[in-house]
């Protein structure tokens, strides 16, 4: 058999020494002793959780899916779906938030019903890897960062944005 040896700080740190090796042996052997891992840091839905996290919105997050929870109880049966399928499709976005909103009280039918439609239909019981994401936390991971900022696939502007937080964060 073969025997690899890797060491680091964090999982971050540790994966870093060799992606490719672990998403192709170390997760897949996780997986096999039932053991769930998050994604992979440089998978590509970890890489666009992060990039869609880091990304410039017009308007905050939470002002949208305060519109979006508002569009789920519309009278109109258009905007309630328009509303619920923005939500699915941008579910990493708004998870946080559509998890908050239905942990409250007094909430209407038909918002928990469709909020919980968006959450079955996002196929995670477990967390998305924008959630991943977060619990590593790898928006605040320099050395991370940098190398997704080398990532190939990366556009122009993704990696722009990817050094403006790295500036960011050397500045704390």
């Amino acid at each position: 058999t073969n025997v690899r040896q890797a060491r680091g700080e964090s999982f971050i740190e540790l994966y870093l020494t060799d992606p490719k090796w672990f998403d192709e042996k170390v997760l897949p052997t996780f997986a096999g002793l039932g053991i769930t891992m998050p994604h992979g840091p440089l998978s590509e839905p970890m890489r666009d959780a992060v990039l869609d996290s880091l990304r410039p919105r017009e308007g905050s997050v939470a002002d949208q899916a305060r519109e979006l929870f508002e569009g789920l109880e519309s009278e109109t049966f258009a905007t309630r779906e328009a509303a619920t399928q923005k939500l699915t499709d941008e579910f990493s976005a708004f998870e946080e938030l559509i998890r908050a909103e239905l942990a409250r009280e007094g909430i209407s039918t038909e918002r928990r019903a469709r909020l919980e439609q968006v959450v079955a239909e996002s196929g995670t019981a477990a967390p998305s890897p924008a959630q991943d994401a977060r619990n590593l936390g790898l928006l605040d991971n320099i050395t991370y960062l940098k190398h997704l900022a080398d990532h190939p696939e990366l556009s122009d502007d993704d990696r722009k944005t990817i050094r403006q937080r790295i500036s960011a964060l050397e500045e704390r």
